[in-house]
Formats: C-alpha cells, sequence, structure tokens
C-alpha cells in the first residue's frame, strides 16, 4: 500500500488502482475496465482514506452500534428502533460483499439519525413562540443554500447529459457533435473529464481539418486541444488515462504537422503513463506502435535500427504483461514483416 495513512483521495480508485495493479489482473475477462471503486466498501475506505479514515469510519461504527444495543437493553419495546438497527446492520454486510451506491449511503446516515430522532421525541405539547429576528435570518440563509444546492445539483444534471450524449457520438466517431455537447458540458460545469474527452474530439477534428485544406482551422482547433490537455494533465497529474489522452492526441498532430516531434511526445507521454501504470499492457503495445511509425520516418539507417529494436522490445513487453493479448501477437507478426526478420 504506496499511502497507508491517508490514502490516495476521496473518490480517486479508478485512477490509484493502476498504481498496484496487479499482472494476473491481465488474464481476466474485464482487464481494461475502468474500477471505480473495489468490491468491498472497507477496502475503498482504506485505499482512498488510508488508515485514519478506515479507522475513523470504523469508529463510528462500533460507538453506534454500543449506544443501540444499551438503550435495547434498557428498554427492549423499542420495536421501530431494533428494525431499523437491524435494517442499517445489513448495509454493513452488502457493504462488505460489495461497494456502496449513493443510495445505500445516505440511508447508512439516514437511519441513525431516525433512530435517535426515535428515542429523543417529546410527547408535552409546546407553545407556540413567536419567531424572532435571528430566527429569520437562520431560516433565509437556509432557504437560500437550499436553492443554491439545488440549482447546483440541476446544473451537474445538466451537464453530466451533454457529457453523455457526447460520448455516445464520441463512440460512432462522430465526433463533430461530440464535441459540440463536450463544449455545452464544460460551459456548465468545468469537469477535469469532460476537458479530457473534449481535447480528444478536438484532435480528430484537427485532422480532419487538415486534410481538408483548412490549415488555419486545424491549427486552431489543434491549439485549443492541446491547451485542454496541458490542463488537465497540470492539475491531475497522476491521472494515467489523461496522459493516454495526450500520446493519442499527438499522433493527431504528427498527421497535421509530419514533424517526429509530435510524435516524440507521445512517446514521453507514454512513458509517463507507465510510471503511473507499469502493469498496463496497452501502454508497452502504444509505444512499439510509435516506434514504428518513427522508423518510417526517420531517414538516417543507424537510427531506424534503434527505433526497431525499441519496437521490438516493447511489443514483448506487451505480450510478457499479458500472454493471451491476440491484438499484441498480430501487431508483433507485422512488425516482423514489415523489417524483414520473418
Amino acid at each position: 500500500m504506496k499511502y497507508p495513512l491517508f490514502g490516495t483521495g476521496v473518490e480517486t480508485f479508478a485512477y490509484s488502482y493502476n498504481f498496484v495493479r496487479p499482472v494476473t489482473h491481465n488474464l481476466t475477462s474485464e482487464w481494461d475496465y475502468v474500477y471505480n471503486k473495489a468490491h468491498n466498501e472497507y477496502f475503498n475506505y482504506l485505499a482512498t482514506t488510508g488508515f485514519i479514515g478506515l479507522g475513523s469510519y470504523l469508529l463510528l461504527i462500533i460507538i453506534f452500534t454500543i449506544l443501540i444495543v444499551s438503550r435495547l437493553r434498557r428498554d427492549q419495546n423499542k420495536v421501530l428502533t431494533l428494525s431499523l438497527f437491524c435494517g442499517w446492520l445489513t448495509i454493513l454486510i452488502t457493504n462488505f460483499f460489495g461497494f456502496s451506491t449513493t443510495t445505500i449511503q445516505l440511508f447508512f446516515y439516514l437511519i441513525p439519525a431516525f433512530i435517535f430522532m426515535e428515542n429523543n421525541q417529546q410527547t408535552e405539547a409546546k407553545k407556540l413562540e413567536k419567531i424572532v429576528i435571528y430566527q429569520w435570518l437562520i431560516i433565509f440563509i437556509l432557504a437560500v443554500a437550499t436553492i443554491y444546492l439545488l440549482f447546483s445539483t440541476v446544473i451537474y444534471y445538466l451537464a453530466d447529459v451533454n457529457y453523455s450524449y457526447g460520448l455516445k457520438y464520441s463512440k460512432i466517431n462522430d465526433q463533430q457533435k461530440a464535441a459540440g455537447y463536450f463544449e455545452r458540458a464544460l460551459k456548465l460545469r468545468a469537469e477535469p473529464v469532460y476537458m479530457d474527452k473534449f481535447s480528444s474530439s478536438l484532435a480528430y477534428l484537427s485532422a480532419v481539418a487538415s486534410v481538408q485544406n483548412q490549415v488555419e482551422l486545424s491549427k486552431q482547433v489543434a491549439n485549443l486541444s492541446d491547451s485542454y490537455n496541458k490542463k488537465t494533465i497540470q492539475e491531475y497529474p497522476k491521472n494515467v488515462f489523461y496522459w493516454k489522452t495526450r500520446a493519442k492526441n499527438m499522433y493527431y498532430f504528427f498527421q497535421i504537422t509530419g514533424k517526429e516531434d509530435e510524435l516524440l511526445r507521445g512517446v514521453e507521454a507514454l512513458k509517463k503513463a507507465r510510471e503511473l501504470s507499469p502493469t498496463d499492457p496497452k501502454i508497452p503495445y502504444s509505444l512499439a506502435l510509435y516506434y514504428s511509425i518513427i522508423y518510417d520516418t526517420t531517414k538516417n539507417n543507424l537510427e531506424k535500427k534503434d527505433w526497431q529494436k525499441l519496437s521490438l522490445q516493447e511489443i514483448d513487453k506487451s505480450i510478457k504483461l499479458k500472454p493471451n493479448y491476440q491484438e499484441a501477437f498480430l501487431l508483433k507478426k507485422e512488425l516482423l514483416k514489415k523489417y524483414n526478420l520473418r
């Protein structure tokens, strides 16, 4: 465990798992899935908040359990309390065998509140008192805060809807419509994942504009794409997915400029990605492709041999990480044929 005390940060499992991802994971049917959480909520707390976070979580559970058990012993007629407590215990069990959802998390904290409210009910009637100025002030502040939170939630929802549409169009390679939806999502909420996808779509569109001889437009779109990508990497340098996006973008920029420098930047991005995710077989696979392309663009025969050697080394690393990686075997076959080694 790399960060035992405080973990990698709240809700960071999706990319921090790559730091310690075991090689054996590559042999599973879900080897290239993105895991948002582990299938054990307690492991999630340990990974993302460390022993401090998990300890606090377990301490809360222990204290609440002791309080309720002691109350039930004093008064055995608390049927509602017992029922709610049993329901709450089922959350602890299901959290052990899986991860919790937002609804379950709400019940984890609301059920104890319901129990305390039920136990602290006052039967005697109270005389209504006139609301004083400071109470009106508190009501006003709470009302404004509630409206703000509701408005923020609606904005977040609308941004996510646009992002979802963008992903759908991106999957069918309609990058123009995808970019439009990603841009709308960004205008509503500046999320890094929106920037990342928008950057990727723009890079593709810049290459398309270049093919259509729209040189100035291609340059502007490429610059915009690169600026978004650099921003995400600067703000979240430990996110391997943003480095992969950079490598992919550099290939599109190479299609525009034809400069080897773009490919070398892509190689640097992939090397950084490998530091963050050393057991990902797709990274050496991509490096093999990049080295192969650089081999084609290089005129110096001595340098060609170096790039050839590097491409074969990387594809072998990919196969070593995932011995049943069919695409890697096919690429190796193509490389050997290309280099007249078979």
